[in-house]
């Protein structure tokens, strides 16, 4: 009996570097530059208009980046059931052209959904993000994209052509991530496939505003074998306002932060641990936004970090999420989780 497996290959920012040359259109980023990997010329006109402008930066993976001084709060949109109803309508004539007349639109908690034979299309109640998946034959056909930058001029070209975003000024798109769908074909008992080669990529989008990244947006596209967009999962609330609110980072180091958090001692218990026992492994700094079953109404600065607790070794490490302003905490990051606000 013959299976079909499939895993995924990340394309790293090492690869983003070397794949791009001087005739394939790379800008070095300036050596000082702690967020940019590099800069990459856009070829679709639709891309370059909406984005206002010729090239998209990718972001490191890992950077040391923390935002300092003081930052202006940024209000979100409002979201109500009857925007999200309207949006997901939106969504499915934007990608599908599938009639859906009188297709019932459910309620499943906190998301509405619309499922079509092979399509499924979801959004939530709580911010507005959507997602759209197309499952026919999903992950089966070896794909005629060539390479991985033509996959991100093919998602960068979707995304300008079907006005995928709405950027108001200061704000600006890059590139987060590539990955492809890497399968095997191989008879069962049989340790060597039979066959191998990739069907899907995937092109991840983020966003930051004047500089800052914002930690936690996202915009995934996925390709099929043919090239189709067979995904679609926006995974960010509309900016509508810069406030006059600003919020003051605070000067505490990161360590010294985790260790005044009172989640931190929910998690490690009450003996007190000193900020020099605390290595940073990895972190994501910037406006953090909240995941979609929260109702969030303003980006604030905070830190999402993963760290080790003296010289302990283990295969994963912790992660916690820190608001950067002194007196902070994640309700006033986040705001509150959307079941717990229909529940009052």
């Amino acid at each position: 009996m013959k299976h079909l497996m499939a895993t995924f290959m990340f394309f790293t920012l090492l690869i983003f570097s070397a794949g791009y040359t001087q005739g394939n259109k790379l800008q070095k980023p300036q050596e000082k530059d702690m967020l940019n990997l590099t800069k990459i010329k856009i070829e679709s006109t639709d891309a370059r208009t909406l984005l206002k402008s010729d090239s998209i930066l990718v972001r490191k993976r890992k950077t040391d980046y923390e935002p300092k001084g003081e930052l202006p709060v940024l209000k979100l949109e409002t979201i109500n059931d009857d925007i999200c109803r309207q949006r997901l309508l939106k969504v499915v004539q934007k990608h599908s052209q599938k009639d859906v007349t009188g297709r019932e639109m459910k309620n499943m908690g906190d998301i509405f959904v619309i499922g079509l034979d092979d399509v499924s299309y979801w959004i939530s109640r709580a911010s507005g993000a959507y997602k759209f998946t197309e499952t026919k034959n999903s992950m089966a056909t070896p794909t005629k994209v060539e390479h991985f930058k033509e996959a991100v001029q093919m998602a960068l070209d979707y995304l300008g052509k079907n006005q995928l975003i709405e950027l108001i000024d200061g704000e600006e798109i890059d590139i987060l991530f590539v990955s492809a769908v890497k399968n095997a074909l191989t008879i069962v008992d049989e340790i060597k496939p039979q066959e191998e080669f990739i069907s899907d990529y995937y092109v991840g989008f983020g966003r930051r505003f004047k500089g800052v990244p914002i930690i936690g947006s996202r915009l995934v596209i996925r390709l099929n074998g043919n090239g189709d967009i067979v995904m679609v999962q926006k995974t960010w609330r509309q900016i509508v306002e810069v406030s006059t609110e600003k919020a003051v980072i605070s000067r505490k180091s990161i360590q010294e932060i985790i260790t005044k958090d009172p989640i931190f001692y929910e998690r490690h218990g009450k003996d007190r641990i000193s900020p020099k026992e605390i290595t940073i492994i990895d972190k994501q700094c910037g406006y953090m936004e909240a995941p979609v079953n929260y109702d969030q109404e303003y980006l604030r600065p905070g830190c999402n970090v993963s760290y080790r607790i003296g010289k302990s070794a283990d295969e994963t490490y912790p992660q916690i999420i820190i608001p950067l302003e002194d007196g902070g905490n994640i309700q006033k990051l986040w705001g509150r989780k959307y079941k717990s606000k229909q529940q009052k």
